[in-house]
């Protein structure tokens, strides 16, 4: 992707419903949509949606069964952070990860099964509790979303085990794409339990 992932121009979008049917709109189109097109069709965006889009896709049920799709996107998200903790003007990711592609039919399918839970959501999310977006904080996000994206990678190897550090990064990067400090509150503390979770499920282990 050679965009700037800057911040969403004025006017654009934060509906998270207009987000997923732009993106099922280009997958109408095509029999495989690839990781590069989704994230080329996101323009230019802050890094919110470019971490919400991968981890929504790797829990979702019918495109995150899909063989490799846990992998892939437990990648994208890991490179996604570490590029925003870096605060890099440009994304890049490697030619492997932007070639992943997904059924068009099934990338369709499994936005229109989510599309009530999105409807519903996009009645409650808003832009409050903006100090928590507010400097040093989306550096500290950064960073914990590289942490989640490594244990994304982990748990991909263990059917469904990406949903649990998969949902915190989504409600980060929620926040993060509607501006709504309370979901990036709520993120932060699934973030806090998937951590501590893996690292007393490690302390039993070793």
């Amino acid at each position: 992707m050679s965009e700037e992932a800057a911040e969403a121009p004025a006017g654009a979008s934060h509906k998270l419903e207009a987000l997923f049917d732009a993106l099922a709109d280009e997958a109408e189109h095509h029999e495989y949509i690839t990781v590069d097109a989704i994230l080329d069709r996101l323009g230019h965006r802050s890094y919110g949606p470019l971490l919400l889009l991968p981890s929504l896709l790797a829990i979702f049920p019918v495109i995150g069964a899909l063989p490799g799709v846990s992998y892939g996107m437990a990648f994208v998200v890991l490179f996604v952070a570490i590029q925003f903790a870096l605060s890099k003007p440009k994304l890049w990711l490697p030619g492997g990860l932007k070639r992943i592609r997904f059924s068009g039919g099934a990338f369709r399918t499994g936005v229109g099964k989510a599309r009530p839970l999105l409807r519903w959501l996009d009645r409650f999310i808003m832009e409050r509790f903006t100090i928590v977006l507010a400097p040093p904080f989306p550096r500290l996000i950064a960073w914990v979303c590289v942490v989640l994206g490594l244990l994304m990678v982990l748990y991909a190897a263990v059917p469904g085990g990406v949903v649990i550090p998969g949902v915190a990064v989504a409600l980060l990067g929620l926040g993060l794409t509607t501006h709504d400090g309370i979901v990036v509150a709520v993120g932060a503390l699934a973030a806090g339990a998937a951590i501590a979770g893996t690292l007393w499920l490690a302390s039993i282990v070793f």
